[in-house]
């Protein structure tokens, strides 16, 4: 599967992403999911709060379909060699790999469908599509400039990808991603307050925290599932 989608990428076929996603590893589908979900929290907050009322990509249309096209943010993981996902260290060489997830993962959503098949597709396809790409593209730049792959600053960088920066990095300290048990929750929050305006959007962060026991029950939610609890 992985040397097919290297030379689909390379030769600019067509590609399902509906397969890709299915071949990524039950974990990384679990935690896509996951930072779908606080996106999705994020989102509403945003819209709620008045944040960007003039961003066309912040709107009530656009929100039923953020949980499906958030969850592709990080599909470009698939093209990844397999031995660099299991190295603790990397070269610089290696680091530079590894960042094209983010532009493989954008090309892996848009599919290179030919014209007419994408001109055919319904509107709400059509969406997706257009926000899984700005989440893939967008969630590892930076509010300062020094993220990657195109170094946006400020609100350059699309939303999506920008709320996505804050939810991955939610979603890595309180699951068990970076730690064995996962921080609590007010490490996290703490930690993304810290960088609002370095790492993150301040607007947004600011719909992080109104958002936060939200947040916190998602959280006690997805543990409870973790451990085997409620359905």
């Amino acid at each position: 599967m992985q040397e097919q989608l290297w030379m689909d990428l390379a030769n600019g076929n067509q590609i399902n992403r509906h397969q890709v996603y299915d071949s990524l590893p039950a974990r990384m589908r679990m935690y896509s999911e996951r930072v779908a979900y606080y996106v999705q929290i994020l989102y509403h907050s945003a819209l709620d709060m008045g944040i960007y009322e003039n961003d066309a990509k912040l709107s009530r249309e656009r929100q039923p379909y953020v949980w499906e096209s958030v969850k592709l943010f990080d599909i470009g993981y698939a093209a990844v060699p397999d031995f660099l996902k299991q190295k603790p260290s990397l070269t610089a060489e290696e680091h530079r790999i590894m960042e094209r997830h983010t532009t493989d993962g954008f090309a892996i959503v848009l599919g290179n469908p030919v014209e007419e098949e994408f001109f055919s597709l319904s509107e709400e396809e059509k969406l997706i599509i257009s926000m899984g790409m700005d989440a893939a593209i967008g969630h590892h730049e930076r509010w300062d400039g020094r993220g990657y792959p195109n170094h946006e600053r400020g609100s350059a960088a699309p939303i999506l990808g920008r709320m996505c920066a804050i939810c991955n990095a939610y979603d890595k300290q309180t699951s068990t991603r970076l730690y064995p048990e996962g921080m609590p929750h007010e490490f996290a929050c703490c930690e993304i307050v810290r960088e609002s305006g370095f790492a993150y959007d301040p607007e947004l962060v600011r719909a992080f925290i109104e958002a936060m026991p939200l947040f916190k029950k998602a959280l006690c939610r997805s543990r409870g599932h973790e451990l085997g609890g409620e359905s």
